[in-house]
């Protein structure tokens, strides 16, 4: 498998952190290089893992199985930023820990599939893990400027990060 095939795979598996990005980002939070980071760095232990384990995880876990993880942690991530929105709490950057956290790990889980798909395929298991979490993040990125360049004032945008996290959740349990 060529670089170029990796880097497609990349980034189509990190589309949805395009728009986790952009919620956030037309919310008025922008990431800061630590907290983008600690997002994209869930990617790299996830597909290093899928990659070495390809076999062995294909037989513990479906497909569908961490579709439908990865769906359920970014639906409580929404969730719980819905309740965060509704409380009025505001962390330091807008962001909490918990909610970095699960963010990070349901995207990972997410790209762990095409991890998965590309391990079976014989590619490099340590590159591979890399290249994904640098497109993760340039993406992440990329959607939270993009998201910030609007400024909405309006106060129902604020509900905005809550509907897309719990949308991506829903669709990623029916992929």
């Amino acid at each position: 498998m060529g670089v170029v095939e990796i880097l497609i795979i990349g980034v189509i598996s990190s589309i949805d952190g395009l728009f986790v990005g952009f919620a956030y980002g037309a919310r008025g939070v922008i990431l800061n290089s630590k907290r983008l980071f600690f997002l994209a760095f869930w990617t790299v232990p996830f597909c290093l893992v899928a990659m070495l384990s390809a076999s062995l995880v294909g037989e513990l876990l479906s497909t569908k199985t961490q579709h439908i993880l990865s769906g359920l942690l970014l639906i409580t991530a929404g969730i719980l930023t819905l309740l965060e929105t509704i409380r009025g709490k505001e962390q330091e950057g807008g962001i909490s820990f918990r909610e970095i956290t699960l963010i990070g790990v349901g995207l990972a889980l997410d790209g762990s599939v095409a991890a998965f798909s590309v391990g079976l395929l014989g590619a490099n298991p340590i590159a591979v893990p890399i290249i994904f979490g640098i497109i993760n993040a340039l993406i992440l990125l990329a959607g939270n400027r993009i998201g910030s360049f609007k400024m909405i004032t309006h106060p129902k945008v604020q509900f905005l990060p809550s509907i897309v996290l719990m949308g991506l959740g829903v669709f990623e349990l029916f992929v």
